[in-house]
């Protein structure tokens, strides 16, 4: 199972692929670009969420709504983060680029 970090560096990478059709980047599309920003945005906040949290916990500060409230967060964030992952991975099905990532299949 990929985590959120290497769904957006692996779709980094995959952004800089061409266009068959247009013969560009597709990371030169501004939608891709929106959604690799707002993924590596999103990745950020939860990486924040939980060292803030940490540290709290570390000093005994935090307390179980804290833990609680990180888990979501960051399990809302990783889902859309795939969801994301799969548009723009899964544009690339219809120009015959390959077999878009779902959650049940293993990583090829």
């Amino acid at each position: 199972m990929r985590t959120p970090r290497s769904v957006v560096t692996l779709l980094a990478v995959r952004a800089m692929l061409l266009d068959l059709q247009r013969a560009q980047p597709i990371s030169e599309f501004q939608l891709v670009q929106g959604k690799l920003a707002d993924m590596y945005a999103r990745l950020q906040a939860c990486r924040a969420f939980v060292m803030r949290t940490a540290a709290a916990a570390d000093a005994g500060a935090a307390d179980r709504k804290d833990c609680a409230a990180v888990i979501l967060f960051c399990a809302e964030n990783a889902t859309q983060t795939a969801l994301d992952a799969i548009q723009v991975r899964g544009s690339s099905i219809h120009r015959g680029q390959g077999v878009a990532w779902s959650p049940g299949r293993p990583n090829t």
